[in-house]
């Protein structure tokens, strides 16, 4: 059986460290508040792809510099190019940031985000060392669905090519309503973060 040891890897597009076999991923464009790109993407499924076979990593934290921890695709370097990709681009694309979604949710060891949610939510946050594994061993019993949530849910992720028709259409209409968002959040006056230029 292929093995590997992954905790001198070397990182091209984000920060990569290893403590006591805990990887830390740090997403680090701070002054873009770490947006995800193009190869990014590529090698974070590379990257989580060879982790299945790391002897040395027991768990990968993701994280983010400066306070912020990602603020998605890049929209000059992702969202502006999608919109002038033909459908065929855009499926393709679709399957390149599918690839290390498939990659993470297939990664034997726990992959936890390490969002600062205290700030965002003024709930106490904790990790749990051990994770579900010991959770259960210590006799507690789990819950599935939307349970004590500290905000009900009002976000629906719906992609674009799971539409029966006009798959097209609805992506292009997504992509031209996430680049005016910036503008949009330009103008509102009760946000707790400041826009920058890229």
């Amino acid at each position: 059986m292929k093995t590997v040891q992954m905790a001198n890897y070397k990182a091209a597009h984000f920060d990569w460290k290893v403590s006591e076999k805990v990887a830390t991923i740090t997403l680090n464009r701070p002054e873009r508040k770490n947006p995800i790109t193009f190869e990014s993407y590529l090698e974070l499924g590379q990257l989580f792809r060879e982790l299945a076979y790391a002897t040395d990593i027991k768990a990968v934290v993701f994280t983010g510099a400066g306070g912020n921890f990602c603020s998605g695709g890049d929209v000059h370097d992702i969202i502006g190019p999608l919109t002038r990709m033909d459908m065929g681009g855009l499926l393709a694309f679709t399957r390149m940031t599918g690839d290390p979604v498939k990659a993470v949710r297939h990664c034997p060891q726990p992959v936890i985000a390490a969002a600062d949610a205290r700030g965002l939510t003024r709930i106490p946050a904790s990790a749990l060392v051990g994770g579900t594994r010991a959770w259960r061993e210590a006799g507690f019993e789990l819950e599935s669905g939307e349970q004590h949530l500290a905000a009900e849910t009002d976000d629906v992720y719906y992609r674009p090519y799971d539409r029966r028709s006009q798959i097209d259409q609805a992506m292009h209409d997504y992509l031209a309503w996430e680049v005016a968002l910036v503008d949009q959040l330009k103008r509102e006056d009760y946000l707790r973060f400041d826009l920058r230029p890229a």
